[in-house]
């Protein structure tokens, strides 16, 4: 199954890491790995350094040098890249403000995307949710992967639930 060159579209990744505590760091990892699946569903080849250089025994993101040496290394990576895609639905983080800074130094187009939502809101059921309830969608959409895999994720923009519809 070989592609032709001229159509592969490379992406730099960018989706928020660190967070406060375990939890928060795994929802997010979480979070990156649906952003890498819908890179896939949009026929692009993702580049996440923060889900590479942060596994166990590469580089330590609670260290500030190794942090920011993996930073760096994604950011390198990153002038290879057709564009940098950057995944808002938990915001934007200062190393992601910092991707985006790096991409468009380098004449590279940056696409903000969401998941869950477009223009800060998710419909559900004709009923537009903001703040704590788009949260807590994104929280029980990461926790179904958790249980049933992240194969069994619809693809973007409005995740479906077991019984059909967001709650």
């Amino acid at each position: 199954m070989e592609k032709d060159n001229q159509n592969i579209i490379l992406v730099l990744l960018e989706s928020p890491y660190a967070g406060k505590t375990k939890k928060e760091i795994d929802y997010n990892v979480k979070y990156a790995q649906l952003c890498m699946k819908d890179c896939f569903d949009r026929g692009e080849y993702p580049f996440a350094s923060h889900l590479l250089y942060t596994q166990p025994g590469i580089l330590n993101d609670t260290i500030p040098e190794e942090r920011e040496k993996g930073i760096m290394a994604g950011l390198a990576w990153g002038r290879h890249a057709s564009k940098t895609v950057v995944y808002c639905d938990y915001g934007i983080s200062k190393s992601m403000m910092e991707g985006m800074k790096k991409a468009d130094s380098e004449g590279r187009e940056v696409e903000k995307r969401y998941l869950y939502y477009s223009s800060g809101r998710i419909i559900d059921k004709w009923k537009i949710k903001t703040g704590d309830d788009i949260v807590n969608d994104i929280k029980r959409t990461i926790d179904t992967v958790y249980k049933n895999g992240i194969d069994n994720i619809p693809p973007s923009p409005i995740p479906q639930f077991p019984n059909g519809k967001l709650k």
